[in-house]
């Protein structure tokens, strides 16, 4: 999504317009860095934490079947 600048996938992705603003300003080469193990959620979402450009991110991955995973919320979160 933020290699391919995805603007829509951005949008769908972001809880506030506050992450979206972000995620739209990142240079394309912008990577996750310290992404944690599981920190908790439900049967089928489950919370993630990641770093990007120093910024403290929580991620929300929703399961869709048996094997497949896909992000469903972006928002910041403190360190």
């Amino acid at each position: 999504m933020i290699k391919n600048h995805d603007i829509k996938k951005m949008r769908a992705v972001s809880k506030d317009k506050k992450i979206y603003t972000f995620l739209v300003h990142l240079n394309k080469n912008a990577s996750c860095k310290n992404t944690s193990d599981y920190q908790g959620g439900t049967q089928n979402i489950y919370w993630y934490g990641i770093e990007i450009k120093g910024k403290a991110i929580g991620v929300d991955m929703k399961k869709e079947n048996s094997i497949y995973w896909k992000v469903d919320k972006l928002y910041f979160t403190k360190k």
